[in-house]
């Protein structure tokens, strides 16, 4: 096996069997040569007291990624390091370094910026900015076709940025999964601005090669024309096809059949690979994908208003579509590590000496630092604690004072979108069955409702939604008629002896206007597909649909319901429901007490959550009395601030 060698004097690699050095001239036969160090040694001893370099996160052709440690500021960074064959001779390394400053001139928020541009010896790397998530190409490798609202908003991120680009003159040439990275918040952003254009440099024009990647290159790069803003666009077009069918449009055994098919063949329709694809996003793609730059879209800005779809409800200040929280919350989930996964470093402290030694304080001073410190921290754990302890009898206050009164909020609220209302008719379907059950409906009387909640069920997934929140209406009506009638007193007239009916099962509410007739009307629940239910009934339901988030790990109903976690909240949240050791999560909500002031509503509710360990193991993870907000808008319940009593 031979060893790869380099001599001692200018590290210049050598070929086997030289003698002499090429570049300095010194005799390297024998002893004098020494093995090569390794990419990450060398980066190491560049940026030494400046940066601390943890490890690999990625390779290309062109360039090695590296995670680092910034140590004058205390966070983490990209350092993407150019592949020295790529990189030699004045005017190559001039010419990336006019390019990179070119890229790190551009300000959008899907553009990952670059911090710095450093030449050390045979190295040229540049400093960005270290984005917390996965590339494209990795989440497709795992999942395959992602649905149509992830592709509109991944379309219209990177589309929104490469069209801010292509205003300032700046070209990317190298558009690719690869070079997309989303974030664990759902957001997609876009690197590698300006490295393709720099390595088209004639000092790296070799016979037969082409610089970029064969599967995403413009058929007028494949032909050696000029390239601008429409190979970008082709480019992110091949990637919006790749998103939709999991598959590229052409296939090729080789680069050069590759460049071929891009030239010459019609790429296979998409609507055969995937025929529930939308008809705007199918033709905004295809349209993308035409051979000649002028049958495209005029600017990508165009193109990402026609493939934006109905999910897009806003625009930036650039004129870019805004994507749906919901959505991008679920895309955030595919960019967060999981078990098999890599993950990030979880070391902050670096171990690189940094350039000047700190000079150490006096005992003296020293001492009078702590006091200092010590003296704070009680000020304000004493301060912190006498602001909960004033909000807590505050809120205890409020909710003694307001009146235990049930009202039916106004109807013209109500109105929100289908989703809501698919989600309470499902809480109130679910509510309707618990309470026959209790009541001791059989199941033989309960299986009409089965059905049709599973017909409902079926429709919900296949896209029909209004058509399942009636069916489901309509099952909590059988449900609610299921229950044996309560047996009659000896005397008729005297309604008092009746015994009062079993309490539920789920929270526990106060109890409603008295009936004169005694019993419910079976069709009271047929005359809306949402019954209008009271204050106490409308929480106790909302509770309902936070169980069944919870329970089906939601992440995005759960902060659509509760809008105001904290993030540290969220983050707890997101853990439980990724952890593959929980196989059960069981939440509770006992609604104690409710009462209303103005547009708000007060309740008292005992929370309680289990984790159930796919061992058995049953590992309570709380039980508490929480003091919770709750409004009622446009979307339908949320509770807006709680407080632990």
């Amino acid at each position: 096996m031979s060893v790869t060698s380099a001599c001692i004097r200018c590290q210049t690699p050598l070929d086997n069997g030289a003698r002499f050095c090429q570049v300095c001239g010194l005799s390297v036969s024998g002893e004098q040569t020494a093995p090569l160090p390794t990419l990450v040694q060398v980066l190491r001893q560049a940026t030494l007291g400046e940066y601390e370099v943890l490890r690999e996160i990625g390779q290309g052709g062109m360039a090695t990624v590296f995670l680092a440690h910034e140590i004058a500021l205390n966070r983490k960074v990209a350092i993407k390091v150019m592949s020295p064959q790529l990189v030699h001779g004045a005017d190559m390394i001039e010419r990336f370094k006019r390019e990179a400053r070119t890229a790190a001139s551009l300000n959008h928020p899907h553009i990952i910026p670059i911090y710095a541009v450093r030449e050390s010896q045979h190295l040229l790397y540049f400093v960005m900015k270290y984005v917390q998530g996965r590339p494209l190409d990795a989440i497709l490798r795992d999942v395959g076709p992602l649905p149509f609202p992830m592709v509109r908003s991944i379309l219209c991120d990177i589309g929104a940025a490469l069209d801010y680009a292509h205003r300032q003159g700046v070209i990317h040439r190298d558009v690719k999964p690869g070079n997309i990275l989303i974030d664990e918040e759902g957001f997609a952003v876009i690197t590698d601005f300006g490295i393709a254009r720099a390595a088209e440099g004639e000092t790296l024009t070799r016979s037969g090669t082409t610089v970029g990647t064969p599967s995403y290159l413009s058929p007028e790069a494949c032909s050696g024309e000029p390239t601008g803003p429409p190979s970008d666009q082709y480019a992110l077009g091949i990637v919006g096809y790749e998103m939709i069918t999991g598959q590229l449009p052409f296939s090729a055994e080789s680069s050069l059949g590759m460049m071929y098919a891009q030239v010459h063949s019609p790429p296979r329709p998409s609507d055969q690979l995937r025929p529930d694809c939308p008809r705007d996003l199918r033709d905004g793609i295809m349209r993308m994908l035409e051979k000649a730059p002028a049958d495209r879209f005029p600017t990508l800005r165009e193109a990402t208003q026609v493939i934006s779809g109905a999910r897009h409800s806003g625009r930036t200040s650039d004129g870019a579509p805004v994507a749906d929280d919901h959505v991008r919350s679920h895309i955030g989930l595919l960019a967060v590590a999981r078990p098999g996964r890599p993950v990030g470093e979880a070391r902050l402290t670096p171990s690189s000496p940094t350039p000047l030694a700190r000079v150490a304080p006096s005992t003296r001073t020293a001492a009078r630092q702590r006091r200092v410190r010590v003296t704070r921290i009680l000020g304000g754990l004493l301060l912190a604690g006498l602001g909960a302890l004033a909000a807590m009898l505050v809120v205890r206050g409020q909710l003694e004072r307001v009146a235990v009164v049930d009202s039916v909020p106004p109807t013209d609220t109500l109105a929100g979108r289908l989703d809501s209302l698919l989600l309470r008719a499902r809480g109130a379907a679910e509510y309707a069955r618990d309470l026959a059950a209790t009541a001791g409906a059989t199941p033989a009387s309960l299986a009409a409702g089965d059905s049709i909640r599973w017909v409902a069920e079926s429709l919900a997934l296949a896209g029909d939604k209004l058509e399942a929140t009636v069916l489901l209406s309509r099952a909590a009506s059988l449900w609610s008629t299921a229950a044996p009638p309560a047996p009659l007193s000896v005397a008729p007239q005297d309604t008092t002896t009746r015994p009062p009916a079993p309490a539920p099962p789920g929270p526990v509410v106060p109890a409603p206007r008295p009936n004169p007739t005694g019993r419910t009307d079976p069709g009271s629940a047929t005359t809306s597909p949402v019954p209008i239910p009271t204050d106490s009934a409308a929480v106790s339901r909302f509770y309902v649909e936070l169980q069944q988030a919870i329970r089906a790990r939601q992440l995005g109903e759960v902060q659509r319901l509760l809008p105001n976690l904290t993030e540290n909240e969220s983050r707890e949240w997101r853990e439980i429901f990724l952890d593959d050791n929980i196989g059960t999560i069981e939440p509770l909500y006992e609604v104690l007490l409710v009462s209303r002031q103005g547009e708000v509503v007060y309740a008292r509710v005992r929370e309680q959550l289990t984790l159930v360990r796919v061992n058995g193991k049953v590992d309570r993870k709380r039980d508490r009395v929480i003091a919770t907000r709750l409004t009622l808008g446009p979307q339908g319940w949320r509770q807006i601030r709680w407080e632990k009593l």
